[in-house]
């Protein structure tokens, strides 16, 4: 689909219009394969961290599971997230595996 851009003329004021072809939007829109995990501009945790906050989870879980289901002391994603300073929906999407997951490390099955 083209794109029309109005530039005005230099000829009286008069608007024109000008059609972009596929590939210069394409070029404008950026590259095709942009920057994932780490090297990503907006990255804040490294794929080290993302690896050792997922082994952290496990090892929580598997404490929890040993416990009575009273006695349970529930850390949850805000804790998790607490501890690698990132918000609690970020920390839950990585341990579920459901981004970053090329950084690696044991990934809770998503429900």
């Amino acid at each position: 689909m083209h794109e029309a851009r109005r530039a005005r003329g230099h000829d009286h004021g008069e608007a024109r219009v000008r059609f972009i072809t596929a590939s210069e939007l394409s070029a404008k829109r950026g590259p095709k394969n942009p920057q994932k995990g780490e090297r990503h501009w907006k990255a804040r945790l490294t794929d080290a961290q993302v690896r050792q906050m997922r082994e952290t989870w496990g090892g929580w879980r598997a404490e929890d599971s040993r416990l009575p289901p009273n006695d349970v002391h529930r850390r949850g994603y805000q804790a998790i997230a607490a501890l690698y300073d990132c918000c609690w929906p970020t920390a839950r999407d990585i341990v579920k595996g459901r981004t970053r997951v090329d950084a690696g490390g044991p990934m809770e099955a998503c429900r």
